[in-house]
């Protein structure tokens, strides 16, 4: 594509004519200062244009690279590694995936590790067994097992493992998790501490979710965009207080644009815990800065930060920390939030005529006619029950990320 891009590249390109140029610029500029200075600003300056350059080639090529990316066997060791790692954004989440599936098997054990825990009490056995275990430990290969059932791991024990812990930990009685306002999506509770939450309790959850996505298992556990951006490392921004409570994001939003002066606010938040009151600083001397048209910005961001880091900043550390011993954030990096809630939740819609394509029949044929009313009748089932349905057959009412071909055990 040289000829068609070299247009759109010209003012980006750095030849040896404007080299020489920068580097008699500051050697006649500068006399008496440090020359390492100077040309470490030099390099900064070309490596910026290259960056430039390359970014605008990857940009208006995107396509051809992704079909390229999909069919190469092994993008980890390709040349590509590189555009995957600097530019995620450009990159379809099949490829990062493909990515993203590689790099886990190259820190993978080949160890396999024999687990068994207790059904009716999941979360508290899980936890003794394997909250003090190295990191190492969730590297390797888990076949787990209920105690008193038999059978052998072949992927549904796991699946249903997973499925079942996740929704354990985020039970209101433990209080690790409280609901957004719109209910479906859970954020670190600001209490756990002082509802006796067992130590390490965050880092072992942490963990959980990283051999989630370390295993290609999905959790049924949806968290808030907020919580998302955290785990992949990206800025929080007013707009995250959305999904977190829909009407103080609406307040927020008016006072964004609109002059607050009138309303005579204070850098300054209530907190109600277990019915008591309490007003907290959001900086010091809060309680006598006034919020004002000139410094309502600042007012918004630490607001962000007090509600959706500094209350659970202790919880949110530990997960973090147990999320990153299994899956290191450098990987984590190419997801975007909703990417992110994709492969750790699977789709959440479910294709009846992709279920149908990858289906396996056995003492049937996809032709005979009791096989047509199945589907006939699967297809006139509302969302609940499709889901009920594939829970049944499969042990999850998740769907892949690529679809039923993709299906575990």
């Amino acid at each position: 594509n040289r000829s068609q891009n070299e247009s759109a590249v010209t003012e980006y390109s750095l030849d040896k004519h404007d080299l020489s140029y920068l580097m008699a610029k500051n050697d006649s500029s500068v006399q008496g200062q440090d020359s390492r200075l100077i040309k470490t600003q030099i390099f900064t300056d070309i490596r910026n244009e290259f960056d430039k350059l390359f970014r605008t080639g990857v940009n208006m090529n995107k396509k051809v690279i992704n079909h390229i990316i999909q069919s190469k066997q092994k993008i980890w060791t390709s040349s590509f590694y590189i555009v995957v790692k600097t530019f995620p954004g450009l990159i379809k989440i099949e490829n990062k995936r493909k990515f993203f599936r590689q790099f886990i098997q190259t820190i993978s054990s080949r160890k396999v590790q024999r687990i068994s825990v207790e059904r009716l009490n999941l979360f508290q056995t899980t936890f003794t067994e394997l909250a003090n275990q190295p990191r190492e430990f969730f590297h390797r290969k888990w076949n787990i097992s209920f105690i008193g059932e038999e059978g052998e791991d072949a992927g549904g024990v796991s699946r249903e493992f997973y499925l079942n812990l996740s929704r354990a930990f985020l039970n209101p009685n433990y209080n690790y998790f409280r609901p957004a306002s719109h209910g479906y999506a859970f954020h670190p509770s600001p209490t756990a501490h002082l509802t006796g939450s067992e130590p390490g309790v965050f880092k072992f959850i942490g963990r959980i979710v990283g051999k989630a996505l370390f295993d290609g298992y999905f959790l049924d556990a949806h968290f808030t965009r907020a919580f998302y951006k955290q785990m992949i490392g990206h800025p929080l921004t007013y707009e995250d207080f959305e999904d977190y409570d829909p009407q103080y994001f609406k307040n927020l939003k008016w006072l964004i644009n609109n002059d607050p002066a009138p309303l005579e606010m204070t850098f300054t938040v209530e907190h109600n815990e277990f019915g008591l009151t309490q007003e907290v600083e959001l900086k010091p001397g809060g309680a006598q800065t006034k919020v004002t048209q000139e410094n309502k910005n600042e007012y918004v961001d630490l607001l962000l930060k007090h509600k959706l880091c500094d209350q659970a900043k202790l919880q949110i550390q530990q997960f973090l920390r147990g999320l990153y011993d299994v899956v290191p954030l450098s990987l984590l990096r190419i997801f975007d939030p909703k990417e992110i809630e994709l492969m750790i939740s699977g789709l959440p819609e479910i294709n009846i005529n992709d279920l149908e394509k990858h289906t396996e029949y056995v003492g049937y044929t996809k032709d005979a006619q009791v096989i047509k009313w199945f589907w006939k009748t699967i297809r006139s089932y509302d969302s609940n029950l499709k889901a009920g349905f594939l829970q049944f057959v499969t042990g999850t009412s998740k769907v892949p990320l690529e679809g039923f071909e993709y299906l575990k055990g």
